[in-house]
C-alpha cells in the first residue's frame, strides 16, 4: 500500500534542479545525460517453477528454468525472477537453468555486471544444469524416479537398453504414479 512521504517531493525537486552535482557526488566522474523515469511499470513475468522448501531448517525458495536451447536473455530473466521471488516469498532464492540440449548461447554464472569505470555493481550466483553433457548414470544413482523422464537426453541417455531400464524401472516401481 502507497504511503505519502513528505520528503519526496522536495526531495525529487532537489534532483530535479541540481542534478550533476547531486551525481557529481555519487560518482566523480559521471556525466549528466537526462532524466530517465523512476516509474517502473511491472511487465508480467512466469518462472518455470518456483517451489517453497527448506534448506536444514530455514526456508528458502528454488527458482528452476527450463530450456531447451540457449537464451541470450537468460541470465536477465533469471536474476529478474530471482529478485520478484524473493520480494514476494522473503526467503533466498537458489536460482537453477535446465539445458536439456546441447548447443546455442549459454553462459557461466555468476552473472556480473560492472560500471562503465570497472567497479563491479551486481554479482548474481545460480547454477546450470546441461543434461546434454551428463551421463545416463549420473541420473540412475540418484535413484529418483522422477528425473527418469530426463535420461535420454543426457549424453548417452538416447540408447535402446537404456530406454528399456527406464520402463522397466517405471513399470515395477510402485511409488511412481
Amino acid at each position: 500500500m502507497f504511503q505519502y512521504n513528505p520528503y519526496d517531493n522536495g526531495s525529487k525537486r532537489l534532483i530535479t534542479l541540481c542534478t550533476q552535482d547531486l551525481i557529481s557526488w555519487l560518482h566523480k566522474t559521471a556525466v549528466f545525460q537526462k532524466h530517465g523515469t523512476g516509474e517502473f511499470k511491472s511487465i508480467p513475468f512466469e518462472a518455470d517453477a518456483v517451489q517453497i522448501c527448506t534448506i536444514g531448517n530455514d526456508p528458502a525458495v528454488i527458482h528452476l528454468e527450463i530450456q531447451s536451447e540457449g537464451d541470450k536473455n537468460m541470465e536477465q530473466r533469471l536474476l529478474e525472477y530471482n529478485t520478484l521471488a524473493y520480494r514476494y516469498h522473503g526467503h533466498p532464492v537458489l536460482s537453477y537453468v535446465i539445458y536439456l540440449r546441447t548447443g546455442g548461447k549459454r553462459f557461466t554464472p555468476p552473472l556480473v555486471r560492472v560500471s562503465p569505470d570497472g567497479e563491479e555493481i551486481l554479482r548474481f550466483h545460480y547454477k546450470t544444469i546441461e543434461l546434454g553433457k551428463m551421463r545416463c548414470e549420473e541420473l540412475f544413482e540418484k535413484n529418483l524416479p522422477g528425473l527418469l523422464p530426463l535420461i535420454p537426453l543426457t549424453e548417452n541417455g538416447a540408447r535402446r537398453e537404456v530406454i528399456e531400464q527406464i520402463i522397466t524401472l517405471l513399470t515395477t516401481n510402485d511409488d511412481i504414479q
